[in-house]
């Protein structure tokens, strides 16, 4: 099983979107995809309410971090993938989070704010001693903003070259429970590159494993 840790500490980048994002183009793949949802505000939860059919699934009820150690130990004998979604502004303990990822994403908008507020995210990636990505969100892809932000990310890391561009259907999504996999327009293929650039990061695509569950929550062990 592999596990991203979607995280930034500043709000507004599209953590939360980028988490149902990946996480349903991947199950879209054939792939078992468990999210866990550590932001107070719930908000992957929430989308998730809304959303029809069992993929990807939740627990029925999110973990403390001091549970994380041994939730990603059994979800590892059920899943493909484990996507983690976490609150802005957070202390120190989403350093133990990240810890247990694969690789830490951090949705980074392409705006000078953004930029300037990157300083304290890949401090705690470092001290995790985590590998991160940084994912470009909320972008329009032709715009010089848009080009020197990935100027300045290369300088800083690793950027996924398939960049989360701004789609008004990103709004509609979390009252419908949909996501862009499930437009047939231009948003299913930006989460489809991008889940495809995340797989090939990770290292080959993981082998599919029959779970099922119920709506109200899936179940470990």
């Amino acid at each position: 099983m592999h596990t991203l840790v979607l995280n930034s500490q500043k709000g507004g980048a599209g953590k939360t979107t980028s988490s149902w994002n990946i996480a349903a183009a991947a199950a879209d793949t054939g792939l078992s995809v468990l999210m866990l949802d550590l932001d107070p505000q719930q908000s992957l939860r929430h989308w998730w309410d809304r959303r029809e059919g069992t993929e990807p699934q939740m627990l029925g009820e999110d973990p403390a971090v001091s549970e994380l150690p041994d939730i990603v130990e059994a979800a590892g004998q059920q899943f493909d993938l484990l996507i983690i979604d976490t609150p802005p502004a957070a202390d120190d303990w989403v350093v133990d989070v990240m810890r247990v990822s694969n690789r830490v994403i951090i949705p980074v908008r392409a705006s000078g704010v953004d930029l300037d507020a990157l300083g304290a995210t890949l401090d705690l990636a470092e001290a995790a001693g985590a590998q991160h990505r940084f994912l470009i969100t909320q972008a329009d892809t032709r715009s010089t903003i848009y080009r020197d932000t990935l100027f300045t990310l290369t300088d800083l890391g690793k950027v996924i070259p398939a960049p989360l561009p701004r789609r008004t259907s990103h709004e509609r999504d979390f009252m419908t429970g949909t996501s862009g996999i499930d437009s047939s327009g231009l948003a299913r293929n930006d989460v489809r590159s991008l889940w495809r650039h995340i797989q090939e990061d990770i290292n080959g695509k993981a082998t599919s494993k029959p779970f099922k569950s119920r709506k109200a929550g899936a179940k470990l062990g």
